[in-house]
């Protein structure tokens, strides 16, 4: 009995440390609405210095150059982590038509932000495409539903930012 308990744990422990050693990937996708057409909207998404005041886990945000965003861009974050803060440089890989994408590097995480914008006559939707890797399996089984939670918290401030700007 004692050795059947013993290799029942020892699988189970071989089991988490795959989940663990496996490497995934968290990855959501919100949209959102607002009354306010296109142009607030991108004022809003590429003053990346504001962000601070939508995303809670950005303690400091700061643009690298004062030229107009476009591809190349770059900005630094300070982020708060569950071990700390810690910087991480942005690049804007695309602002073109509807879209705006963000990939940020720090050490071997990546972390990507696509944003995707539709206008209509009521105002625009805007979604939104996040993916942070690598992430071990058993981490990202863990942390998607409270990404999701915090983005979907994170989408709220950055709407009613959206709503307050100058149209």
């Amino acid at each position: 009995m004692k050795l059947a308990c013993l290799a029942i744990a020892a699988v189970f422990v071989a089991i988490l440390v795959a989940l663990y050693a496996t490497s995934s990937e968290i990855e959501v996708t919100k949209t959102f609405t607002t009354t306010r057409l296109a142009a607030p909207v991108w004022k809003v998404l590429t003053d990346f210095e504001s962000i601070p005041k939508w995303n809670s886990h950005v303690l400091e945000a700061r643009r690298l150059s004062t030229e107009p965003v476009r591809a190349g861009t770059q900005f630094t974050e300070l982020r708060k982590g569950l071990l700390g803060a810690s910087t991480m440089t942005f690049t804007v890989e695309k602002i073109a038509g509807n879209s705006l994408v963000v990939r940020g590097k720090d050490g071997s995480k990546r972390v990507a932000f696509e944003y995707t914008l539709n206008e209509a006559p009521a105002g625009s939707s805007i979604r939104l495409h996040f993916v942070e890797s690598p992430t071990p399996l058993l981490l990202s089984l863990v942390l998607t539903p409270l990404y999701s939670r915090v983005i979907d918290e994170n989408m709220e401030q950055l709407r009613a930012l959206i709503e307050a700007a100058a149209p």
